[in-house]
């Protein structure tokens, strides 16, 4: 097996238009934390080189040294990723998170909303035209046959009906 200089290069690249990548100091220290020789020997058999530009070294205009070069450093990375020391001035600031904004800012527009059916719900009630109509309706009717009294209550559930009470006057017999 003959292995020639390499003509691509396996990198990582950041996309720098978003955060956390858009700020240099949280690049430099990702770039510090990362052990590139170490992940070559476990992953690559050893087989590559480390690199630390884009293009290799033998493409056209491309052997040039960049500087400054950041090397594998974690003593570096663990202080450039340490947060100042504060000096008890006015740039502690309580703020509250993202995601607490947003929890109140989806409270509020729920609670606004419940307010407004509610209201929309009272104002079809008192026009007589319920949004919701009561699931069980009642209808009593009264017819005399004569002989006695008959009560016939018709109980119907969302218009089917579901039984037909008959009581007799005097007899004491229900029947369903």
């Amino acid at each position: 097996v003959i292995l020639t200089e390499p003509f691509q290069n396996r990198i990582i690249i950041f996309n720098t238009a978003k955060a956390p990548t858009n700020d240099l100091q949280v690049r430099k220290t990702m770039i510090h934390a990362v052990n590139k020789a170490s992940i070559i020997d476990s992953e690559l058999a050893g087989l590559a080189d480390p690199v630390d530009q884009l293009f290799p070294r033998n493409a056209p205009y491309c052997d040039i040294d960049l500087t400054p070069r950041l090397d594998y450093d974690f003593e570096k990375a663990t202080l450039l990723n340490c947060p100042q020391p504060s000096d008890g001035k006015d740039d502690e600031k309580e703020v509250l998170s993202t995601g607490a904004i947003a929890a109140v800012v989806i409270l509020g527009v729920v609670v606004l909303l419940s307010a407004f059916f509610v209201l929309y719900m009272v104002h079809r009630e008192k026009k007589g035209e319920p949004i919701f109509k009561p699931l069980i309706q009642k209808e009593e009717r009264k017819e005399d046959f004569g002989n006695g009294s008959v009560v016939n209550a018709n109980m119907s559930i969302a218009g089917g009906s579901v039984a037909n009470m008959i009581a007799t006057k005097g007899g004491g017999n229900d029947a369903l």
